[in-house]
């Protein structure tokens, strides 16, 4: 009772302040994460070496224990989600969401690309930065199209692979893809050209996609003798989301963390805006055209909803992707976002935000899309129209193949060297602005995988009878 009567007497400011405090306590211990890690990363810049390599870990060392949370959890998420949701819909109601959000996702990859395409053409980086000390214009711009065309068809062979691993626990942890090796013999002329198969050390996502959506139909097809495991992956799937909440509550001290050891270790972040400003200009501009105005725009002509209220829903997943640099990582946390603060119905959520997570990168197809028109702008390369197009084509192909993949190692692999040759110092160039940009990018891919949701039940309300 004194302390109700206490709070009465308080004026009515404070008393609106501290219910603002209380509900929103994580998503301000997170931004205050970010501004602390800011503020220590700058600080130690002067104390600690960008080379000292031990220093680096050890202040990293809060923000990789969160990251090892976060990625410890996706694996029984996704599995326990998936199925879970799949034996709560029927066979139509599956088809029909994960028709639309297929549809969806590869629409606004189209559009992220075609806008940075747009503003790289029109504002000209490249040309502006080809004047300064950025690096030195290349004369050779001879296209490959033997290399280009292997390097269209692998990862669509990839695609498919990946979506059937040959060993289950093989893909809780590592996937395969297809490269083309060239190698020079003595001769100068003489080359040979192998594509072998590259073991990459993350988890195979879209196998465990697939195979949790059919053993979750299959379950529901057994009836009753299936009921044992659905139950099983409905506890585990409550037992997952406890376990994230708690990892929740710790990541305002591991986001504070990993923000402080990517300033510490960025070798001079002041020269890479002073030479790379207008591209980070650019790029950041169509993250902010797509994030802030095309996808808040489709959701209101959807869902005739504020989006600025969806938005403030979802900021404590935007606060945290920005923080670990990871969509995947920050996938737990969406969930939590999506279900409690935006009321997204759990079946819709849970089936299309592991798929999302396995094919939305559209932050990343803007940025890709920028490089490599970047490159050739900084070496007086004109690129036809062909070009640009197998550009687009590339990249939707190699995103939707890659997803979250920290670096981007795409452009190095495919835009740099396939369709056009291009000099060593231009490749590195919008490398040394990759730390710059990539917890922004993550932010927009994650803000388009959450988004997806409130559009899809949207439109599904006129046949909610069959979920």
């Amino acid at each position: 009772m004194p302390s109700t009567r206490r709070r009465r007497m308080r004026p009515r400011w404070q008393r609106r302040l501290g219910d603002v405090v209380r509900r929103h306590l994580l998503l301000l211990l997170l931004l205050l994460g970010i501004s602390l890690g800011a503020v220590l990363g700058l600080s130690l810049r002067g104390v600690v070496s960008p080379s000292d390599e031990a220093a680096i870990r050890y202040l990293a060392f809060p923000g990789e224990l969160l990251m090892r949370m976060l990625k410890l959890l996706i694996l029984p998420l996704i599995v326990s989600s998936l199925v879970t949701a799949m034996c709560s819909l029927d066979a139509e109601a599956t088809g029909k969401l994960g028709g639309r959000a297929l549809v969806y996702y590869l629409v606004t990859t189209l559009v992220a690309m075609g806008i940075g395409m747009l503003l790289v053409y029109f504002i000209q980086p490249g040309a502006a930065a080809a004047g300064s000390s950025v690096g030195p214009p290349s004369t050779t711009a001879e296209p490959s199209a033997a290399r280009g065309a292997t390097s269209v068809i692998e990862p669509l062979l990839d695609l498919i692979r990946n979506m059937f691993p040959e060993n289950l626990i093989e893909a809780c942890f590592r996937s395969v893809s297809k490269i083309l090796m060239v190698k020079k013999l003595d001769s100068e002329f003489a080359t040979v050209k192998t594509v072998v198969s590259k073991v990459d050390g993350s988890m195979n996502i879209l196998g465990l996609v697939v195979y949790s959506i059919v053993l979750g139909a299959m379950l529901v097809k057994l009836g009753p003798d299936g009921e044992p495991v659905a139950k099983f992956m409905h506890s585990l799937q409550d037992a997952t989301m406890l376990m994230i909440t708690l990892a929740i509550w710790y990541s305002p001290v591991g986001i504070m963390s990993l923000v402080a050891a990517e300033l510490v270790k960025m070798p001079n972040p002041v020269e890479s805006l002073r030479q790379l400003g207008l591209y980070l200009a650019t790029v950041l501009l169509g993250l902010a055209i797509h994030g802030l105005l095309v996808l808040p725009l489709v959701y209101l002509f959807a869902t005739r909803r504020n989006p600025l209220k969806f938005l403030a829903g979802t900021s404590q997943a935007m606060a945290t992707a920005f923080g670990t640099s990871s969509s995947s990582a920050t996938l737990p946390i969406a969930y939590k976002c999506l279900e409690e603060n935006n009321k997204i119905d759990q079946r819709v959520t849970r089936f299309i935000l592991p798929i999302g997570a396995t094919v939305n990168m559209n932050g990343t197809a803007l940025y890709e899309a920028v490089a490599p028109i970047f490159i050739a702008q900084l070496n007086g390369i004109s690129l036809d129209f062909g070009q640009l197009i197998a550009i687009a084509d590339r990249f939707r192909t190699m995103i939707n193949v890659l997803g979250d993949c920290f670096g981007a190692g795409i452009v190095e692999h495919l835009s740099r060297r396939d369709l056009f040759a291009s000099s060593t110092s231009s490749e590195e160039t919008p490398q040394s602005a990759e730390p710059l940009l990539q917890q922004r990018r993550q932010s927009r891919s994650r803000l388009k995988s959450v988004d997806t949701e409130p559009l899809l039940e949207a439109i599904g309300d006129n046949s909610s009878s069959n979920i």
